[in-house]
């Protein structure tokens, strides 16, 4: 949000740690960008990868990397689940 509007608003920063999870899965930029119209940015994939794991590592929320292609990212998320709980 503040990359694109400049801001963000106060109200999602005071909130954050409101809604606390026991696992976050970062999707890994594996995949092949594709355009359409909810993506963005396609030359600043891995600036925003390293800034939401960067955010889940400031605020030590536990979270795994998820990559692999279709079902093999499905198999992936499904084992790192599987593992941790």
């Amino acid at each position: 949000m503040e990359h694109s509007f400049k801001t963000c608003p106060k109200w999602i920063f005071e909130n954050i740690n409101n809604h606390l999870y026991d696992l976050y899965l970062l999707a890994d930029i594996d995949i092949p960008w594709k355009n359409d119209p909810q993506r963005e940015h396609p030359h600043l994939r891995k600036y925003f990868f390293e800034l939401y794991e960067n955010e889940l590592k400031i605020r030590k929320f536990p979270y795994e990397i998820v990559s692999g292609i279709d079902e093999v990212r499905l198999k992936n998320a499904i084992k790192i689940i599987d593992r941790r709980f």
